[in-house]
């Protein structure tokens, strides 16, 4: 979520019992958004849901892209508000979506075939993977996909999605079911694991130059855990990747920035087996750079913002919640924020309102 003013007020609401920390996102309104096919040739215009708006359903709406826009299909889709992503192929025959915005983890897999009929939604726990120790969580989200990878099939008859911890979900898109395919399978499975590891390793390794830093991420750690020594020089690249977030207690001994994508540039290549020097990933911060409040009383959260700029963090004033669960609500004010995007940990958090140049935000408006 972009910010652009000087002040902002967050007011949390922190539960006084004991809970893991958990990571707080925060999320921009859904918007229309078009997908195209790789080659260009069709394109799916998704509206979302919207109270503001008064649109009470998702609707997607499948072009066929030409001189003139021609209309294929329109038809509403199973999410409340909007998909996170969505995979038209270049058949469009089947149209896949991943997850529920502002809620991954919930409708991880939805398939769509002719006229967008659905064919197959999918629960984590029908994914098999619901309670994964690989997977992390936030406020609002289970992040089973984070640093996947996914990919049609030959003639756009199946779809893949490579997890990070190594296992493959393999869909049949026509039944929607899932196939078991390993390198144990029956012959006719053969062609198909050839594929689906060459489209890997192209996958992986074109990610390595990607404008997008997690993309450059993902590349690097299934690069290293397949060992695609192809990858190396690229690999080599990205130990200069200066792309960074900020981890610990702003202004705290422990506060340190962390280069991930550096980090599992190095990582790949030492599984590799290759040698990897004087490569800094993680450094604690001069605390001469570290931006105070000019009053004597500021107390600072526990955020960080995804980047390099300092944060000056001052609690306004201290209530107790109305909603008898033993919750404080915290009047924060953050100071020079500047056009910094924020996201934040924040222990034991499990509500965020913004307040914006005197207006007030709830979940709903952001998100």
């Amino acid at each position: 979520m972009k910010l652009c003013a000087r002040r902002l007020t967050v007011l949390l609401s922190l539960m006084l019992a004991l809970t893991p920390i958990a990571l707080a996102d925060m999320w921009a309104s859904a918007r229309q958004t078009d997908y195209l096919s790789p080659s260009g040739k069709y394109l799916l215009k998704v509206e979302p849901a919207s109270k503001r708006e008064k649109k009470e359903t998702c609707r997607a709406t499948l072009f066929r892209v030409g001189q003139d826009m021609e209309k294929v299909w329109s038809q509403n889709l199973e999410n409340k508000k909007a998909p996170v992503q969505v995979f038209v192929p270049d058949s469009a025959r089947f149209i896949v979506t991943m997850d529920e915005w502002h809620n991954v983890g919930k409708l991880p897999i939805v398939i769509y075939g002719k006229g967008g009929r659905l064919i197959k939604a999918y629960s984590l726990n029908t994914l098999e993977i619901s309670g994964n120790p690989n997977i992390e969580r936030s406020v609002s989200s289970i992040w089973w996909n984070k640093n996947s990878i996914s990919f049609f099939g030959p003639e756009d008859n199946t779809f893949f999605v490579r997890l990070k911890w190594g296992q493959w979900l393999v869909f049949d898109l026509a039944s929607g079911n899932i196939i078991k395919v390993d390198s144990n399978a029956e012959p006719k499975w053969s062609d198909l694991l050839r594929y689906r590891d060459n489209t890997l390793s192209q996958r992986a390794i074109s990610m390595l130059t990607s404008d997008s830093p997690k993309e450059r991420e993902t590349g690097a750690i299934v690069s290293g855990q397949e060992k695609f020594k192809n990858a190396i020089p690229q690999l080599r690249e990205l130990l200069k990747d200066n792309e960074a977030f900020i981890l610990g207690d702003l202004g705290g001994a422990d506060e340190k920035r962390v280069y991930y994508v550096r980090k599992a540039a190095k990582e790949a290549l030492v599984r590799m087996g290759e040698q990897v020097e004087n490569i800094v990933t993680e450094e604690p911060l001069n605390k001469n750079t570290i931006a105070n409040t000019p009053n004597a009383n500021t107390s600072t959260s526990n955020m960080k913002s995804e980047g390099v700029e300092r944060l000056s963090v001052r609690i306004i004033k201290v209530e107790p919640a109305s909603n008898g669960n033993k919750s404080l609500i915290l009047h924060v004010e953050l100071e020079n924020i500047g056009n910094t995007e924020i996201k934040g940990i924040i222990q034991s958090a499990s509500r965020f309102i913004i307040e914006l140049d005197g207006r007030y935000y709830a979940k709903e408006d952001y998100g």
